[in-house]
């Protein structure tokens, strides 16, 4: 267990559904040498001179060791991370302030590596502890699926890969064609989080009014992160009429889905905070989430409603969807012009709830007084402050009118300074150092002793 999570490790344990943790670290070296010693077992050839048979027992002993540890602290709320230093890397990337922008591209080219870095690392440990390892750790992706205090957690999944695509796309446009297959897959699976996580949490779980937070919103959130995704990249598709129509149809079903489905859910979580009051300390900062479907919202409608404005006006879209070619062009750069204008109206209405939001948000904080030096639950506030800052930037580039500009500015800040913080707490944290040293310790010390 970590040393932020020691303060009041029992209801994190509860609000978090934390992993498994145990409490006597010889059951895990234990573990660990019953695996070693069929290494052994497979290795009586005396091939080597006593000493060096020794070392190499001791140093394959202490890498089950290690991984066993770092298995044994995986939660599938560690994906978290991923669609938090994601959604940094790409508004480090594109920042708001141009002359700040030319030197954050490479500080968002290396949250992107590092994002990357984690993705794939994050990946590979959930497949051997929930597919490979699963007696060993008395749980499975089964479990996980049928638990709605974990699977809420595939829904940051989907929106990590979701970031990746994004920043791929930034760097090399000219990949669209590659980007675009990868969109694709990512649709499929945000509508199986989306819609299969929902329907789990309906058919198999019994869930106490007082136990309902804020992340059983976060399949659905999936659906407008992949619409604003799909959006953004279907502008490169536009010598390709079928493609584009294709990508603005499903870009838009996503969007609207999520917003209806979300007014739905949001209405419970707000039932649950007017009767039984704002979530536990360890778990305030899920407070932040509902943030997310309203700024990532905003932006899918208006990079949606921008690409079908652009396709009308520039590519003959009206004749591809069959309704007429005998406007003129100032007509269809009026029609272009209204949709942009409509796309900022609705993203504001979102943009002024979420808002709201964020200010709740953080006076629930406040509220609860000063927290432990960290806890993983404050990565929840890092991807909702993300959108907004993408919503209020869209918004600019639209209506160059400054307040957008100045609050989109702000949000970026916000959502830097937190990540940062987070990573770095992360590392200190939540890798458990003092168990891999004593593992490490151990060893040395049989060797010396040998």
């Amino acid at each position: 267990m970590s040393r932020a999570s020691k303060h009041n490790s029992k209801t994190e344990m509860d609000i978090e559904s934390q992993i498994r943790v145990n409490e006597n670290d010889d059951g895990v070296v234990s573990g660990c040498e019953e695996r070693c010693s069929s290494i052994n077992d497979d290795n009586d050839t005396p091939t080597a001179s006593p000493t060096s048979s020794v070392l190499g027992h001791q140093e394959t002993r202490k890498c089950f060791q290690v991984l066993d540890i770092i298995l044994d602290n995986l939660h599938p709320m560690h994906f978290v991370i991923t669609m938090g230093v994601g959604i940094t890397s790409g508004i480090l990337y594109n920042f708001p302030i141009e002359c700040i922008r030319h030197g954050s591209r490479y500080l968002g080219i290396a949250y992107f590596y590092i994002n990357l870095t984690c993705f794939i690392v994050i990946h590979l440990l959930f497949i051997m502890k929930y597919f490979f390892l699963c007696d060993r750790y008395k749980t499975s992706f089964k479990d996980v699926l049928y638990d709605h205090r974990l699977n809420v957690f595939l829904g940051c999944e989907v929106m990590g890969t979701s970031t990746l695509i994004n920043m791929i796309y930034f760097m090399r446009p000219d990949w669209y064609v590659f980007v675009y297959v990868l969109w694709w897959i990512n649709v499929a699976f945000s509508i199986l989080v989306g819609w299969g996580v929902t329907f789990l949490m309906f058919a198999c779980n019994k869930i106490r009014p007082e136990d309902i937070n804020a992340t059983i919103l976060l399949p659905i959130v999936t659906l407008t992160v992949v619409a604003s995704t799909g959006s953004l990249i279907s502008v490169s598709f536009m010598d390709n009429p079928k493609w584009q129509i294709s990508s603005n149809i499903i870009t838009f079903l996503l969007f609207a889905n999520a917003v209806v489905l979300s007014i739905f859910i949001v209405s419970v979580y707000f039932e649950r905070l007017f009767i039984h009051g704002l979530p536990p300390k360890p778990a305030i900062y899920t407070c932040f989430i509902p943030i997310g479907i309203l700024g990532q919202g905003g932006w899918a409608i208006q990079l949606n409603y921008k690409d079908v404005g652009h396709f009308i006006a520039h590519h003959s879209g009206l004749k591809w969807i069959g309704l007429g070619t005998d406007y003129s062009q100032e007509i269809l750069l009026s029609i272009e012009s209204v949709l942009n204008f409509f796309g900022v109206c609705i993203a504001l209405v979102l943009a002024s709830v979420g808002v709201c939001f964020t200010v709740i948000s953080f006076m629930s904080v406040i509220y609860c007084g000063k927290p432990p030096t960290f806890i993983r639950t404050m990565w929840a506030s890092t991807f909702p402050l993300g959108t907004m800052a993408l919503s209020f930037n869209e918004m600019f580039k639209t209506t160059n009118i400054q307040g957008f500009h100045i609050v989109g500015t702000i949000y970026s800040v916000m959502l830097f300074l937190i990540t940062t913080y987070c990573l770095i707490n992360t590392v200190i944290f939540e890798i458990p150092f003092g168990k891999i040293r004593n593992v490490c310790h151990q060893d040395a010390t049989k060797v010396t002793e040998n």
